[in-house]
């Protein structure tokens, strides 16, 4: 999408930029800029079709999604609206946890979030009659079954698994202090799924203080390999419910969602038991990517924008329902048009505002221009631009 690291022509200085503040994106000190924390909308909402019942991860590549139900793995090329049914498509690939027989005479159930890695899906797969387990598939039109590998030590529990770039894989059990991680032997995938336990990472709150994590959802990890997102939840088992940024070299809690309110940027609202118990929300699987500027029948799409997608179900008595919520870690700016709210098609017409709207480990991206005044930098931002030179000062 073109983006570049920008070209300082004059120097950044003088002048107090204020309005950002930590508190109002519920952040700790960001050590990277991914965060991905700015509340974009859904798309679908509310949303009742044939692979919404049950939903339970997200993931892709550089052209597809790949979505679990319970027993269900989907492909689905990303030009395909996700705002109907999927099934019928000609060109959705879908395959039932069933019809895998070393999966099947295991008894095993449940397929959990997924993640997806140098053209492999990886599937947490659990409720069998043995240890939880992580299969793998072709990401392809065949989405042909690889193999599994136990998570060793894990128990019977996985309800996600993710990979970084390196290959490496995180999972955990349901309810949680650390989390665990594991390396696969990627040159033998083929004729052996292999998982060694590598290391546990305890958890810790923004204080300090231990923290637990109860019904785990979903989880991916930042480009940088630096920073874990994690989804959590259900009613019953609520215990910090919602969604966590974990810096994985130090266990550290750096963001959590929120419900809402004026200071809410990280929202991801929903409501575990409502009352009656006809409705019951819960958090599903993530995955990043940026799709900003994502382009659908020759026009960039409106619908789905940001960097972070987070599945959220309505676990209705007759079906479920899904959305799918999105967040940025960017925000646009454009000193040649109207002013808008930051985002690529309605960027901010001034610096200024865009500065003051930014927070702890965004990302400014501005088209080539000049940028009037003098700024100073008070939080942890990253400057880029999307084409040329951007010239900020008198």
């Amino acid at each position: 999408m073109g983006t570049r690291c920008m070209t300082l022509i004059a120097v950044i200085a003088v002048g107090c930029i204020a309005g950002v503040t930590v508190d109002r994106a519920q952040t700790g000190a960001f050590p990277t800029h991914e965060a991905y924390v700015s509340y974009l909308g859904n798309f679908p909402r509310d949303k009742e079709a044939d692979w919404t019942d049950n939903i339970q991860g997200i993931g892709h590549d550089e052209g597809n999604w790949y979505m679990t139900q319970r027993r269900l793995l989907y492909r689905v090329p990303v030009g395909q609206s996700l705002n109907g049914n999927l099934k019928d498509k000609p060109n959705v690939q879908w395959l039932h946890l069933h019809d895998i027989p070393d999966l099947a005479a295991l008894g095993y159930d449940h397929f959990g979030d997924i993640s997806v890695y140098r053209g492999y899906v990886l599937a947490a797969v659990d409720q069998g009659n043995e240890d939880a387990v992580m299969a793998v598939f072709r990401a392809d039109t065949t989405l042909a079954y690889v193999g599994k590998g136990v998570f060793e030590g894990q128990g019977k529990q996985a309800g996600w698994v993710a990979a970084d770039g390196d290959g490496f894989v995180y999972s955990s059990s349901n309810h949680i202090t650390a989390l665990r991680k594991y390396r696969v032997n990627w040159a033998q995938i083929e004729s052996a799924v292999q998982l060694e336990f590598v290391q546990e990472i305890p958890l810790w709150d923004e204080a300090g203080a231990s923290l637990r994590l109860e019904s785990m959802q979903g989880g991916g990890v930042s480009p940088s390999n630096r920073l874990i997102y994690l989804t959590n939840g259900t009613c019953g088992n609520s215990l910090n419910a919602g969604v966590h940024v974990v810096d994985l070299h130090t266990g550290r809690r750096v963001a959590r969602s929120c419900q809402g309110g004026e200071n809410c940027l990280f929202r991801y609202e929903f409501d575990l038991c409502h009352p009656g118990g006809a409705s019951n929300h819960e958090p599903e699987g993530l995955t990043i990517w940026d799709l900003d500027g994502l382009v659908l029948d020759g026009q960039v799409a409106d619908e789905i924008e940001g960097q972070l997608h987070i599945l959220l179900l309505n676990n209705d008595i007759d079906q479920s329902n899904v959305w799918i919520k999105h967040y940025s870690g960017k925000v646009y700016v454009n000193d040649d048009g109207p002013q808008g709210n930051g985002r690529l098609k309605t960027p901010f017409n001034n610096l200024a505002d865009a500065l003051d709207f930014a927070w702890d480990g965004s990302t400014l991206v501005l088209e080539n221009g000049t940028y009037p005044g003098s700024f100073r930098l008070d939080t942890h931002i990253r400057l880029e631009t999307r084409t040329g030179v951007a010239r900020i000062g008198e």
